[in-house]
């Protein structure tokens, strides 16, 4: 439920200031890019239920590098009109969170040529920059992010 701006702000400052008193931490689930910046240290974009990147708030809004990410991002609304963003739309259906594709259940979705190699690969999170983790996805990265992923040839 939505809660009035000023009510907001002032649970907003409470949660805030119980957490530093405390020196704890908490996660918020979120979709409003404003509150994750403001507030979050790191941010977390999840696909059915996996964390697909992890980086700190500005870097994920600068720098998204997975294809889901760059697409969530298209879709907020800019508060300048004259700053036109290109919506990225997304073909095929959401998979089944109770029974998920095998690999890469957003390559799946996409039905991405290179699917097949991520049936049973380590798609793990990995660091592409400092502090900015990404599923090692051939999917979903840029080719130039696969280069730096791809786990190594197996030595004969």
């Amino acid at each position: 439920a939505s809660l009035d701006p000023s009510l907001r702000d002032d649970v907003r400052t409470d949660v805030i200031a119980a957490l530093r008193e405390r020196n704890a931490a908490a996660v918020l689930v979120t979709h409003d890019r404003e509150e994750a910046l403001s507030l979050g240290d790191r941010v977390a974009v999840m696909y059915l239920g996996k964390i697909v990147e992890l980086a700190s708030a500005e870097s994920i809004y600068q720098d998204p590098r997975h294809s889901y990410t760059k697409a969530l991002l298209s879709a907020i609304p800019s508060h300048d009109p004259k700053r036109k963003r290109k919506k990225i739309l997304l073909e095929g259906d959401v998979p089944s969170p109770i029974d998920p594709p095998p690999g890469s259940a957003f390559g799946h979705r996409m039905n991405h040529p290179r699917y097949p190699e991520t049936i049973d690969a380590d798609l793990s999170l990995k660091q592409i920059a400092a502090g900015h983790w990404v599923a090692a996805d051939p999917c979903c990265v840029s080719a130039e992010d696969w280069e730096k992923l791809r786990p190594a040839p197996a030595k004969a």
